[in-house]
């Protein structure tokens, strides 16, 4: 239940979050969620009743990962 709204809306959590990418001139680069979501942050919410209509938002907490490629003396990740 969303305490902010709990008629039209729900919290939302995320798990098991995994994103990954083999990029040839980087490497392997991971995008992954933080261990376990469990504070939930998301939001599903319906704001028209008719024709309905829904609306979600994700918040997933995270890091990422790069591991270069063989050929790649230095990887330079922006914040």
């Amino acid at each position: 239940m969303n305490p902010d709204d709990p008629i039209d809306s729900v919290r939302t959590r995320v798990v098991g979050h995994r994103v990954s990418a083999e990029i040839p001139a980087v490497g392997t680069v991971t995008m992954e969620q933080n261990d376990i979501d469990v504070d939930a942050k998301g939001l599903l919410r319906q704001p028209q009743e008719f024709p309905p209509r829904y609306e979600h938002r994700e918040v997933c907490p995270g890091h990422r990962t790069v591991k270069p490629a063989a050929s790649v003396s230095k990887v330079v990740v922006p914040s």
